[in-house]
């Protein structure tokens, strides 16, 4: 409703109704005097309701009332939401400001929040316990790893590699100093470029960048120095050494340029159309070949590159032979050098796979100074002949002309001499199909002098190489 409608009730309401004069209103005067139940005009309602057409909003006089009034509504709703619009239009940026300065204070407040956490940490970077007793084991055992931390940085570091392990006495050494002095015991360190080396300390692993510039001191130093360490002391359990390690990066193998070939042949070879190739000769050699437009050249290969690394030698697939038997061995060759004629004499020695051992057999033979013939019986289905040992009496252990020509099969060959000894000698050689290779007793006996008490390197002392006592 409009305020000009309001302001006319009320008017209306509140204001004096003039009536006229008064004496001129009275009852001979009076429209309603003479109003009798025959002349009421009011008489026939019920009878016929004047309303009763008004059906819908055609004949509704107040239909054009009521919409008027709804248009009015609409109206000064329109206006109030335009004036409500507006003012929320102006609010929208300072809303959207507010909100954007409350997430930096609780951004701030959130960093400043981390920042006193951090704070509160103790030495080793853990934080502290708000309990108590937590915090007191806290405190007793960052103590302790402190105690620790002073005697390691005395102790002095272990370089370990491939089961070796020595202590590094001089740490000014630089790590490619170490490297240069391992490679003598291991080929495989000699390449430089292929070494790399970390250091393991409590548990803390760095990579040394310059190893031919970092010294092994100040490698140990910056671990012990860092921030983590009394932390992992701490948290390590055991060995608390600090250890050099080299790794040798791995190389590829079996590769070879897509212009070199190895082929079984000569003529497959030249055929191959490759500008490098190698073909193994029927005497034992492989044969490098070249060809170009001067023609085809041809010489013993000295180092094919791309050919895996092989050496002669022997890696057993059995047990060792036990001492004690050969302990019998050299008994039996002793009884017949002692002998007035000094005799030779022969065993065979054979691995039993049904029972996985050792069996010593003495063939028939007819011996003297400087022979033996021997009648091999024949073999049994359940033995391996693995070795033929014979003895040189007194004379030294070697290997004649005649056990070359003897000893073709595929197998071990042992002589053993100079039984005038305490201690003989003993020489022992592989044959792979008549080619001889000589390996060490001890890759095929056990060996005996590897065991006495401990107690006894109380009393010893080494000497320095220049002759100081350590």
């Amino acid at each position: 409703m409009s305020t000009e409608n309001t302001n006319s009730i009320e008017e209306l309401l509140t204001g004096d109704i003039d009536l006229g004069e008064g004496e001129n209103i009275g009852m001979d005067k009076d429209p309603f005097a003479d109003i009798n139940g025959g002349d009421d005009p009011f008489a026939d309602i019920g009878e016929s309701d004047t309303f009763a057409e008004i059906d819908d909003d055609t004949n509704n006089p107040f239909a054009e009332a009521t919409e008027n009034t709804s248009e009015s509504a609409v109206k000064v709703e329109s206006e109030e939401d335009k004036s409500s619009s507006e003012e929320m239009a102006t609010k929208e940026p300072e809303v959207a400001e507010n909100e954007e300065t409350e997430k930096e204070e609780k951004a701030v407040d959130k960093n400043e929040s981390a920042s006193d956490k951090q704070e509160v940490s103790d030495e080793g970077g853990e934080q502290s316990c708000s309990n108590p007793f937590e915090a007191e084991i806290n405190r007793v055992e960052t103590k302790a790893a402190e105690e620790t931390k002073t005697g390691l940085l005395s102790k002095a570091p272990v370089f370990e590699y491939a089961g070796a392990s020595e202590e590094i006495s001089d740490l000014s050494k630089t790590f490619e100093d170490i490297r240069k002095e391992k490679s003598e015991d291991f080929p495989e360190l000699e390449d430089g470029k292929r070494v790399s080396w970390k250091m393991n300390y409590c548990g803390i692993v760095k990579q040394v960048a310059q190893p031919n510039k970092t010294t092994v001191a100040e490698q140990k130093k910056l671990i012990e120095e860092s921030k983590d360490f009394i932390s992992a002391i701490k948290r390590k359990k055991g060995d608390l050494t600090c250890k050099i390690i080299p790794t040798v990066t791995a190389q590829k193998k079996g590769q070879m340029p897509v212009y070199k070939g190895i082929f079984s042949n000569e003529e497959n070879a030249l055929n191959s159309g490759k500008a490098i190739t190698y073909v193994p000769s029927d005497d034992g050699n492989v044969y490098e070949i070249r060809s170009n437009a001067i023609g085809i050249f041809k010489a013993k290969a000295n180092k094919i590159s791309g050919l895996t690394k092989v050496r002669a030698g022997f890696t057993p697939a059995l047990p060792l032979i036990p001492f004690e038997m050969l302990s019998e061995i050299i008994s039996f060759f002793r009884y017949f050098a002692d002998r007035k004629n000094v005799c030779e004499a022969l065993v065979n020695v054979y691995w039993d796979d049904e029972n996985e051992e050792y069996v010593i057999k003495v063939p028939e033979q007819k011996v003297g100074g400087a022979v033996v013939n021997t009648i091999l019986p024949d073999s049994e289905d359940n033995l391996t002949h693995v070795m033929d040992i014979h003895s040189h009496n007194y004379m030294k252990a070697y290997f004649s002309e005649t056990d070359n020509a003897d000893e073709k099969a595929t197998r071990i060959y042992t002589v053993i001499g100079r039984l005038d000894k305490l201690l003989p000698d003993i020489s022992t050689r592989i044959s792979v199909g008549g080619k001889f290779v000589d390996i060490s007793p001890s890759d095929i006996f056990e060996y005996p002098f590897d065991d006495f008490p401990t107690e006894w390197l109380d009393n010893v002392t080494e000497y320095k190489a220049g002759g100081d006592l350590k």
